[in-house]
């Protein structure tokens, strides 16, 4: 407020009469964390908490970080074998699903998309369960069930297209997240354009009331 009476722009400081009062957000990146979140909830179903045999893409996506996680180095050399049997190029790498799933999930699926987009010259062309296939022998216990169900899930389309849709909900956002990484009018600090907001909106309120008045 005081910048604006600073600017001699006294008119943007009350509202009907009243002192107007600064905008506080603390987290300027929730909005796109929660419409993110609330997309893939309604769209797509929402997880059961400590349920994990549930039927669901972001259970994929845990199932199989659980099992990389575990023991990474003899996820990535049967990867490596793949990769040298196909002449492909590709890194394992995960992340644990989240609730508040903005950015992490959405780069976390386009990896795995990676993966399976990989055009393998066998049987069964789909890099993630032919991975699963040749780690199987390799464990037992709770690994071997969680590798049978990754199986079960890169076959089905339903995962896939769950996959894809977190991949594309953080492509749509990334513009948003990009426009708040610079600074704003009323604010020199990257990542504050928010606070800008009401400035914007009462000057083009502004002008489109001075147009009124002069066609009239």
């Amino acid at each position: 407020m005081d910048y604006l009476r600073d600017a001699g722009l006294d008119d943007l400081t009350k509202i009907y009469g009243m002192d107007r009062w600064c905008i506080v957000h603390n987290d300027l990146f929730h909005c796109c964390n929660l419409a993110i979140q609330h997309c893939s909830e309604k769209g797509l179903g929402i997880t059961e908490k400590g349920n994990n045999r549930q039927v669901h893409h972001r259970q994929a996506m845990q199932t199989l970080h659980d099992v990389v996680i575990s023991d990474r180095v003899k996820a990535q050399l049967i990867c490596d074998k793949i990769n040298q049997e196909n002449d492909t190029k590709y890194t394992i790498k995960t992340f644990r699903e989240r609730i508040q799933r903005w950015l992490v999930n959405g780069r976390y699926a386009k990896i795995i998309l990676e993966g399976y987009d990989l055009v393998l010259p066998l049987e069964v062309d789909n890099f993630w369960v032919v991975w699963a296939y040749r780690y199987l022998p390799l464990v037992d216990g709770w690994r071997r069930i969680a590798l049978e169900e990754l199986i079960v899930f890169f076959l089905m389309p339903e995962i896939i297209v769950g996959i894809q849709f977190e991949a594309e909900l953080v492509d749509y956002f990334d513009i948003t997240y990009q426009w708040h990484a610079y600074p704003g009018e009323l604010c020199s600090r990257p990542g504050f354009r928010t606070r800008s907001y009401h400035a914007i909106l009462e000057r083009c309120n502004r002008e489109s009331t001075r147009k009124i008045q002069e066609d009239i």
